[in-house]
């Protein structure tokens, strides 16, 4: 369908990387429970894969940068400052975003219309002076995303759980990418949608880097992994047993990491 298999997409290096700056430091954080002592930089432009089997702890670390869990121990410095997301509204106003693998339950409205979800994160820019939501800001802001995306609609007042799931995935990013991340954790973005879909989502997310996004991809498709991601982070039982270069990684060496420390 897209003329080449997936597993031979190369990683896309960018003009941002070659500065190395690093936007996201995780200093030994622990939840306890769930994961210990987890460390990684990420730098900006970058894709910084996490792979691991079901239960290693890598949605847990996700949820706790974007301040949807809290952690025990530990420091997470951004730009430079030790930070403490208590929330994520509060993690959403220093430019994290999180598209959440669990799509349905936490990702959409389902009963709301796409327009809406597409501009959910942004109240303040389609408000007026009154506090009241702009009809018009809100399709004007949306319509530019669908049009990227090709999000395959009736109209912007569709109900959003109307769509397959691979569209509703493209108006969950479309929603982060409103508020203009400077960081983007994606988790299991590709899950449910088809070869198509998960062929734009790969142009989209190398996109996003060449931008100079920063962004954490956890999947559990190792072939995604390999094909999109800078680095890899290899988790096992809560902790980083390895962290690869995309050169130094086979699926084999991610493999071995994830069964055994």
């Amino acid at each position: 369908m897209i003329g080449r298999s997936i597993e031979d997409i190369d990683v896309k290096e960018n003009d941002y990387l070659k500065n190395n700056e690093t936007i996201l430091s995780v200093n030994n954080i622990s939840q306890y429970g769930n994961f210990k002592n987890i460390s990684f930089d990420l730098k900006k432009g970058e894709i910084l894969g996490f792979a691991g089997l079901v239960g290693a702890g890598r949605t847990e670390v996700a949820k706790t940068i974007f301040g949807a869990e809290n952690f025990d121990e530990g420091e997470i410095n951004f730009k430079g400052s030790v930070i403490s997301n208590k929330s994520p509204h509060e993690a959403i106003q220093k430019g994290f975003a999180y598209v959440p693998e669990d799509r349905k339950q936490m990702g959409i409205f389902g009963s709301v219309a796409v327009e809406d979800n597409i501009t959910s994160a942004i109240p303040s820019e389609i408000s007026n002076k009154f506090g009241l939501i702009s009809k018009r800001s809100v399709s004007t802001k949306s319509e530019e995303y669908i049009n990227k995306f090709n999000i395959v609609l009736t109209s912007g007042r569709q109900l959003i759980q109307e769509l397959s799931g691979g569209n509703q995935q493209k108006c969950i990013i479309s929603k982060w990418l409103l508020s203009n991340p400077s960081i983007l954790i994606l988790d299991e973005p590709t899950r449910g949608v088809d070869v198509g879909v998960k062929s734009e989502m790969y142009e989209i997310i190398n996109q996003l880097a060449a931008m100079g996004t920063a962004i954490i991809l956890i999947s559990s498709e190792l072939p995604e992994i390999l094909s999109l991601a800078h680095r890899i982070v290899v988790m096992r039982e809560g902790q980083i047993t390895k962290i690869l270069d995309n050169k130094d990684a086979s699926q084999e060496t991610i493999m071995k990491f994830a069964i055994s420390a």
